[in-house]
């Protein structure tokens, strides 16, 4: 998605930074301009920063195979509705939904707990920086949170959806008692899906707005490593 300019912008740059030698090869030296500090810049743009971009990237395809399958959680739900009011539970297609999105959303969460862990890194990111280099990286690392924030929202959703279809689909499941023979009266609550299309829509929609901030912060870094 939008993510991908940050890495095209910049492509050949960064291949400079990020290639690896092979065991014959020297490694080519980091770029200094003048100043020492330099090659920690090019040190951080391939060691957390790139990585961290790639992640976020893996993230964005994630959600938008969550969004699909939390689509056909609510097809599978609607069709298998008459059986589900007799069965009291989800369905064999429902309960298989909820299951995968509970193993995506499981990963997502594993991917984004990684990346915050890169941009945490305090031998990184200085948290009050006192030059140009640290200045930038802290932008960019700023920018790049602010992604990670917004896919956490993403997150929230996916997560929250597969939760609540799998314990109501257990609600409905719990002691089923033919309605004729249940002498309190009460019916065993047939399984309700729960989706959040829009929910998910709109943080898809917030997460795309904030990666238009990562491109310009991330490729002056790779300009001078170049």
């Amino acid at each position: 998605m939008l993510l991908a300019q940050a890495v095209l912008v910049g492509q050949q740059l960064v291949a400079q930074v990020t290639a690896t030698p092979s065991s014959s090869e020297t490694p080519p030296p980091l770029k200094e301009i003048g100043h020492v500090h330099t090659s920690r810049l090019c040190s951080v743009l391939r060691h957390s920063l790139f990585p961290a971009v790639a992640g976020l990237r893996i993230d964005d395809d994630m959600i938008g195979k969550g969004q699909t399958m939390m689509q056909k959680t609510a097809d599978d739900a609607a069709l298998g509705a008459t059986s589900a009011q007799i069965t009291g539970g989800a369905g064999a297609g429902s309960e298989m939904d909820n299951f995968q999105l509970g193993v995506l959303s499981s990963g997502l969460a594993r991917n984004l707990g990684k990346i915050e862990a890169l941009l945490n890194d305090a031998g990184s990111f200085q948290t009050d920086p006192t030059d140009d280099d640290g200045r930038m990286l802290s932008a960019a690392k700023a920018r790049l949170e602010a992604v990670a924030a917004r896919q956490r929202v993403s997150l929230n959703v996916l997560s929250a959806t597969a939760e609540i279809n799998s314990a109501n689909d257990l609600r409905a499941q719990r002691d089923i008692i033919p309605y004729e023979h249940d002498m309190s009266g009460a019916q065993t609550p047939a399984f309700t899906p729960i989706t959040l299309p829009d929910a998910l829509a709109a943080a898809r929609k917030a997460t795309g707005e904030s990666e238009l901030d990562v491109a310009p912060a991330m490729v002056p870094i790779a300009e001078a490593c170049r």
